[in-house]
């Protein structure tokens, strides 16, 4: 295994990267200085493409351990975004063995990865690392990474203790305005994927931004009244740095997000259509009620599965300082 210190070449790309090598050399304001994103200390278990598994470092005193899968087009640091304020961190101080599937910028020749490929080399292959020990592993998918962890646990079943999902799109029948973009006909998702090969972050990033037009205006606003407050221009940084950080997606996995999720609302993988009826293990969906990115209406088609509502928009919804202090505990409760 790497330690992070070993592997920070990779991060000389990133955002999280520039602002810890500004730390490091002091040229922050010493109050600044402590908006340490992605704080949490690890070790990678290996790097495969544009994946980078890493394991938390802590002691372990429950049975299985927790894998996560962010969503495939964001920077991983969100879920450990702050000291005090990372959902990695409770989970470590909860007892339990951590893992990260990190993603970062795909090489070239990831515009060929197909969808089988990102399961069977990348993820499969992470859960099955994570699992040697005690036969299982309890999976937790963020956003588009939650539609990832239900695709894994649909494929491989005896591998999931538990299945946690945190505004995960999975019934695309309903899905809001990124739906109906997704779905025009003057998309034209060949003609996109041939001109860039993976497709860019800052395409995504707009395409996000289109949907709240006057949000900058409204968080600039809210800055500026907030000038003063140190702590909220911490986390405003934080939060900032992490939206800012977007990275590409693999040409081909989009084409399938596009086509298979968006357009069909079907999930068929190496010619078999998987079914949501098949998933046994526990579930927890959780979704936000403000959520402007992944509606509500797009959770989870299992009524089976432990349902919860969440406060707030996408983000602040589960890592925000309501869910940190009600849903948080509630969750680990359960995952015990």
């Amino acid at each position: 295994m790497l330690s992070t210190d070993a592997r920070a070449a990779t991060d000389d790309l990133s955002l999280h990267g520039a602002w810890n090598q500004a730390r490091t050399l002091g040229l922050l304001p010493s109050w600044l200085s402590r908006a340490q994103v992605g704080a949490t200390a690890f070790d990678e278990v290996f790097q495969k493409g544009n994946l980078r598994f890493i394991k938390y470092r802590g002691p372990r005193t429950q049975k299985h351990p927790i894998v996560i899968i962010p969503s495939l087009i964001n920077r991983h640091y969100i879920l450990d975004l702050l000291p005090g304020r990372s959902l990695v961190e409770a989970f470590t101080q909860a007892g339990f063995e951590t893992y990260m599937m990190a993603w970062g910028h795909p090489p070239a020749e990831d515009r060929y990865l197909t969808p089988e490929e990102l399961f069977e080399r990348r993820i499969l292959k992470a859960i099955e690392m994570a699992s040697r020990e005690t036969g299982q592993v309890h999976l937790v998918g963020q956003c588009l990474g939650g539609t990832l962890a239900t695709i894994a646990a649909l494929i491989a079943p005896e591998k999931i203790a538990t299945l946690s999902l945190l505004t995960a799109p999975l019934n695309f029948e309903n899905s809001g305005q990124l739906g109906e973009w997704a779905k025009t006909e003057t998309l034209d998702i060949d003609a996109l994927v041939e001109a860039y090969g993976n497709v860019p972050a800052t395409l995504l990033h707009t395409s996000f931004q289109f949907l709240k037009p006057s949000m900058p205006f409204t968080k600039y606003s809210k800055l500026f009244a907030r000038r003063k407050d140190e702590e909220f221009i911490i986390n405003f940084i934080a939060m900032e740095m992490w939206a800012n950080d977007a990275i590409s997606f693999p040409g081909l996995c989009y084409k399938f997000i596009i086509e298979e999720l968006y357009r069909k609302n079907q999930i068929t993988l190496g010619g078999r259509r998987l079914d949501f009826e098949a998933l046994k293990m526990p579930i927890l969906d959780a979704m936000a009620t403000d959520d402007h990115i992944v509606p509500i209406q797009t959770r989870l088609p299992l009524e089976r599965a432990y349902r919860k509502d969440l406060s707030g928009g996408h983000i602040g919804g589960v890592i925000g300082s309501s869910a940190r202090k009600n849903f948080w505990p509630e969750w680990i409760e359960w995952l015990k």
